[in-house]
């Protein structure tokens, strides 16, 4: 049956003309895949990787919708179904000979698009490629997306026995969980059928702390497919069809205590899993949605911009005390800064914006005051135990840490890896004062959280000479004495802007 299926659909005209178009914008974008920011690049996989999505990804998700439809409908289309429902062949049966045939045809076109990224490279005369990054991610990834998409299809056009509702549906259904959703604020993986957490290939790092959550989604919508599998064969219409209730009950009626077992075991683990992400995602690291962090950025703008242009001390001097442990992605820091009050004021207040991902402590010297501690807009203000004069410096410590934990749906520390970790110093301290990088920049978000317009330029009334000192690189700082002392694993080499003083091994 597997055989009759994919021969009816290479046989077909329309599928080679997809292929067709398929194979030359995928060509087409693989020859311009040199690159960005006008610069041109290797033919590295991963750039060959994201050629291929780019230009064959809509002609593969039009295959897989188009011939789902079809190998269900084919036997009635031809007029044979009278035939074929009278055969000796099991509902799973039929079903599961469909099914395959469409995920060979799919895996055929993802083979090819792994041939096209091949005869890129070497025809470029790269020749350092990496098979087992195209196995992964196009024969791996790309595919088990694909193959749910055929499963999620096939079932509908099982479950509404209309041809052309069903086509309408799973294109609904499709639309719904890639834009529709998320514009109505869930966004969380967890409810959008066949999504995985975005994710970034390095050459350094791999997928590095990509793997856990791109693993445990696709177990997770895996679990699901299988179920709907087993649903589409109890859906599969014999003869003439019976009315929607009918079916329903039919469906559910008659079914032998193994596949019930199967069917039940199959949506118990999908559900344990379910739950085991959604504490992971939601409770273990209280994920934000798009639209919650916009509210965030809006209330912490509110509630703090009276805050900006305020004299505050800035940076002079930074000795930073890293301990990185890669293979744990985990970091200990000690900073020591040391700033001056370049205003005309002394300053009895310090406010401080905090890391958004590092768990980061501030430590005055004695007698300083803690007046606010704002955790879910991560921001600090305290009385200092005397006033800081014009041009005295303060002395002060932030002690960090950063250890992830389980599975997240984003927003992870992905400057921290296994191999080739890169930080700058804001992942580490806080930002002195109010930071307006935590504003909202587009016009239609600053609108909806009741924001007034914001001008790239300062007006007269925000230019003052305390803001005015504000640097395009930092808000906080200058020019600064920089000392930093960096421990890492053996296998890996500690750098830092200027230069080595000392390099030692212990432990």
């Amino acid at each position: 049956m597997v055989r009759i299926d994919l021969r009816g659909i290479l046989r077909s005209p329309a599928f080679w003309i997809l292929m067709v178009l398929a194979v030359g914008n995928g060509l087409n974008a693989l020859a311009q895949a040199d690159g960005w920011y006008n610069n041109s690049s290797y033919p590295v996989t991963y750039i060959m990787i994201n050629g291929l999505q780019s230009g064959m990804y809509l002609f593969t998700i039009a295959l897989a919708i188009i011939y789902a439809g079809a190998v269900v409908w084919r036997e009635r289309d031809v007029k044979v179904d009278a035939i074929t429902d009278a055969m000796p062949f099991s509902n799973l049966g039929r079903i599961s000979a469909k099914i395959t045939a469409m995920l060979l045809v799919i895996f055929m076109v993802q083979v090819l698009g792994v041939l096209m990224g091949l005869f890129t490279q070497v025809t470029k005369g790269y020749t350092d490629i990496d098979l087992g990054h195209y196995a992964t991610e196009v024969l791996g990834i790309h595919f088990l997306g694909f193959a749910w998409m055929i499963i999620l299809s096939i079932f509908l056009h099982n479950l509404i026995h209309n041809k052309y509702l069903a086509y309408g549906a799973t294109l609904v259904v499709l639309l719904v969980v890639q834009y529709g959703l998320p514009r109505l604020g869930v966004d969380a993986y967890l409810w959008r059928f066949g999504q995985v957490p975005d994710y970034t290939y390095t050459a350094f790092n791999g997928f590095g702390p990509f793997v856990s959550g791109m693993v445990a989604y696709s177990v997770y919508w895996t679990l699901l497919s299988l179920a709907l599998w087993a649903l589409a064969s109890r859906f599969w219409v014999r003869g003439q069809a019976a009315s929607f209730p009918m079916r329903i009950f039919r469906a559910f009626s008659g079914y032998s205590w193994g596949r019930q077992l199967i069917l039940a075991g199959l949506l118990l683990i999908f559900l344990v899993t379910g739950g085991f992400l959604f504490y992971q995602t939601e409770i273990v690291h209280e994920r934000l949605s798009a639209d919650e962090v916009e509210t965030l950025r809006g209330d912490y703008e509110k509630a703090y911009n009276q805050y900006f242009g305020m004299n505050q001390p800035r940076v002079v001097a930074a000795d930073y005390a890293v301990d990185l442990y890669p293979a744990e992605r985990q970091l200990e820091a000690l900073s020591r800064l040391s700033a001056v009050n370049k205003g005309d004021e002394p300053i009895t207040e310090m406010l401080f914006t905090m890391p958004t991902t590092v768990t980061a402590e501030v430590v005055l010297p004695a007698g300083a005051e803690q007046l606010e501690d704002n955790e879910q807009l991560r921001f600090q203000r305290y009385q200092l135990a005397e006033p800081l004069a014009p041009g005295d410096t303060l002395h002060f410590e932030v002690r960090s840490h950063f250890a992830p934990k389980g599975i997240r749906d984003g927003g992870t520390l992905t400057e921290l890896v296994s191999n080739g970790t890169f930080l700058n110093h804001l992942e580490l301290v806080p930002v002195i004062g109010y930071d307006r990088g935590r504003e909202l920049q587009q016009p239609e978000a600053r609108a909806e959280q009741g924001l007034p317009e914001r001008s790239l330029l300062m007006s007269p009334e925000e230019a003052t000479e305390d803001a005015l000192r504000e640097s395009y690189i930092s808000p906080n700082s200058d020019w600064v004495q920089l000392s930093a002392t960096v421990s890492t694993s053996a296998d890996q080499i500690a750098v830092s802007p200027g230069n080595l003083v000392k390099e030692w091994q212990e432990n």
